[in-house]
């Protein structure tokens, strides 16, 4: 049936990026039906809160106990460095034209965080490890370039110095079947957190 169906009372909400990186450019044709509207990026304080919101749902749903809402600002902000520091650093270039992060990267980091549980999490320490595990899978796992996986395992050591409060090394000194007192980017294959 190729009769025509007419809309009436209906109101359609759109939201675009701008071209490029797999966008595509919306015609002006199309686009006159609309009202444009375009909104500035989040500061880091709005990321902040609205991320910190998320965690502290997540932990007082899933009955994590009291230590945890100390971790929630650490990892927050330590995500928002990690974030901010590869938006910087990992451009996009023609061999890597997938470098391209934006916020749902953040997103789903703690999306992935969100995934866990007291079981799976007993300690804040553990919610430490289970960070890592989701910035090597949203950040570490898209890159193609050894140097740049380098240059993000330094910033995740250094992140988890300033930001998180602990040494690298000790918090996931498990992993170091050589007992050489480090990890390495090989270790880092065996810290693995699942959701089946």
């Amino acid at each position: 049936d190729q009769s025509r169906i007419g809309l009436t009372d209906m109101q359609l909400i759109c939201a675009m990026g701008p071209p490029g990186g797999g966008r595509n450019a919306v015609t002006a044709r199309f686009l006159r039906h609309f009202n444009t509207l375009g909104i500035n990026e989040f500061d880091d304080k709005v990321l902040t809160t609205i991320f910190t919101k998320i965690m502290e749902w997540h932990i007082s749903t899933k009955n994590f106990n009291d230590q945890f809402k100390l971790v929630i600002p650490m990892i927050v902000q330590a995500t928002l460095n990690i974030y901010k520091a590869a938006l910087a650093a990992l451009l996009p270039t023609p061999a890597k034209s997938h470098y391209l992060f934006n916020l749902r990267d953040f997103s789903r980091v703690i999306q992935g965080l969100s995934l866990s549980d007291p079981e799976s999490c007993p300690d804040p320490a553990a919610m430490k490890r289970n960070w890592i595990h989701e910035i090597l899978r949203v950040f570490y796992d898209r890159l193609i370039d050894d140097e740049d996986r380098k240059w993000l395992y330094e910033q995740v050591i250094k992140t988890s110095k300033e930001v998180l409060r602990e040494n690298f090394h000790q918090l996931l000194g498990h992993l170091d079947v050589e007992k050489s007192g480090t990890v390495s980017e090989d270790n880092l294959r065996s810290l693995i957190y699942c959701d089946f």
